[in-house]
């Protein structure tokens, strides 16, 4: 019978599927994977699930006043014209842009307001150990509305449209233009905290709390215990946690990784010694290697990173007949032949791989090439003045920057709206293609491209929020009046497919092929 309390001291890396053994962090600490570099988790506690709360109230707040006053009000011959974020998404939609308007809506009221209630109703019973209702569903609403909450590059969007309205009218900044800046912090420093930690404070808040209310029960305690008297710290390791490869064939029947408390992290067991303790992936495996784990300590430590071991020395989670879940990190024991497999912590599905990840990823991934040209070619704003019309492209917008001597302006515009796309393209393309091509080519500088792609994704909305600004502001009656052109939606559509290629793309792919010729030569 497999013992759960041993299977859950591990961790799987999320990027190479290295297993790892799990310890308690405290202040600041955070562990990541000695195979690719990736956090593969922090620090929660009370401190830092109060510091989330009280943030979460502060952008909440800040929210709703951003969204209830104008951002910013032009006037030109006596006419005045202001807007807030809502008015311009409606604006979109009577000038028939629904779909920009359901984007724009979408990544920066919708998906950001979600994320502030759920984890203001997340924190807020587990401060008093409790688990809400709902919570694994809530929990796994917040991973998934995260990476597509825009408020910062929103807020940079409405820098550059101040500063490209300043040769059409005088432009006066309204309350919501401060607010919008004073959220971007906010979401900032609510974005840093990591929401998978939540299922790890909520078991250990649980069983602390159930301890103590028994410890009362029997006369210990003589008062209801809260979270604050309930969590205690646990000291950094002094060194990193071990992980081993195996040398049995992946054919053979999985065995549980057993947990080695007492080990001492810095001994390197060799094979066929049996007696060295060490995490393997069961008590009749023979490891064939060690690789060191690091553990990033507090700032101030001098304590160095311990050199990463060959590829195939390390022990992953689909060597050990383990599965790790996507959405709270915990590791499955995988049944072969089963219809369907559920995390037994949260209750999501398990996949050891994203399912069809290379061939969805291609189909995105073309997708957004064949809409990259007419993002480029059509124009993404049509002005409409007593001096005619004119037509304006991306590349157009970069130039009026540049000869009007908003020079770093034009150079944001053109990386956040040029280049990004373009790069994000490439390096899916050779991402995808190493991939499926089974290439061993340098694992740990493709795992940073995969990093930097999901980074950078978000910054290609840059052009879509200036031109809804844009639209929504420009409107002096027979003057001039501004409206979304065809470009528009087209360059949209090129950052939302960009960025679920990205997603859809599994980087332990990556790592495959390395860990199967590691395999052949074990």
């Amino acid at each position: 019978m497999t013992n759960y309390m041993e299977q859950d001291n591990y961790i799987a890396c999320e990027v190479c599927d290295t297993l790892h053994h799990k310890h308690h962090l405290t202040g600041l600490a955070s562990a990541r994977c000695s195979r690719c570099g990736t956090t593969l988790y922090r620090h929660v506690g009370l401190r830092s699930a109060d510091r989330e709360l009280a943030i979460a109230f502060a952008a909440l707040i800040t929210f709703l006043i951003a969204n209830a006053f104008p951002i910013v009000e032009l006037e030109a011959n006596g006419i005045t014209t202001r807007t807030t974020l809502i008015g311009a998404v409606l604006n979109l939609i009577d000038g028939d842009r629904t779909l920009i308007a359901f984007m724009v809506a979408t990544v920066t009221i919708a998906f950001p307001f979600v994320e502030m209630m759920a984890l203001i109703y997340l924190l807020m019973p587990l401060r008093l150990g409790r688990k809400p209702p709902g919570f694994d569903l809530i929990l796994r609403t917040i991973q998934a509305v995260r990476p597509w909450g825009m408020i910062e590059v929103f807020m940079l969007g409405v820098l550059i449209t101040v500063v490209k309205m300043t040769s059409l009218a005088r432009v006066i900044p309204e309350i919501a233009m401060f607010a919008f800046g004073a959220l971007t912090f906010l979401i900032a420093a609510l974005v840093s905290f990591d929401p998978r930690d939540l299922w790890d404070l909520a078991d250990d808040t649980i069983v602390r709390i159930t301890a103590l209310r028994l410890h009362a029960a029997r006369g210990g305690v003589s008062h209801e215990p809260t979270m604050a008297t309930a969590t205690a710290g646990v000291p950094v390791p002094a060194q990193a946690p071990q992980g081993s490869a195996a040398t049995r064939d992946a054919s053979h029947p999985p065995r549980r990784p057993q947990s080695t408390p007492e080990a001492d992290m810095t001994t390197s067991s060799t094979p066929g010694d049996s007696s060295t303790p060490r995490p393997g992936i069961g008590p009749d495996s023979q490891p064939a290697a060690t690789a060191d784990a690091t553990t990033a300590r507090e700032p101030g430590s001098k304590t160095s990173q311990p050199a990463p071991a060959a590829p195939h020395t390390y022990l992953t989670a689909a060597r050990c007949g383990l599965v790790s879940c996507h959405s709270c990190g915990l590791l499955n024991r995988h049944v072969p032949g089963a219809e369907k497999e559920v995390c037994r912590r949260c209750g999501a599905t398990l996949h050891s791989r994203k399912p069809d990840s290379l061939s969805r990823t291609w189909a995105l991934l073309i997708s957004a090439a064949i809409m990259y040209l007419p993002a480029n070619l059509l124009p993404v704003m049509h002005t409409s003045s007593i001096f005619g019309a004119e037509d304006d492209t991306i590349m157009s917008g970069i130039v009026y920057f540049w000869t009007s001597g908003s020079w770093p302006l034009a150079i944001i515009v053109f990386i956040a709206s040029f280049m990004v796309p373009m790069l994000k393209l490439i390096v899916l393309a050779i991402l995808a293609g190493t991939a499926q091509a089974g290439s061993r080519w340098r694992p740990i500088q493709r795992t940073r491209l995969y990093r930097l792609v999901e980074f950078i994704g978000r910054w290609s909305m840059l052009d879509v929020f200036v031109v809804t600004l844009t639209v929504a502001l420009v409107h002096f009656q027979s003057l001039a009046t501004i409206y979304a052109g065809p470009g528009a939606v087209a360059f949209g559509l090129v950052v939302v497919l960009t960025m679920f290629a990205s997603h859809q793309f599994d980087p332990r792919l990556i790592w495959d092929t390395i860990e199967n010729s590691g395999q052949h030569h074990d």
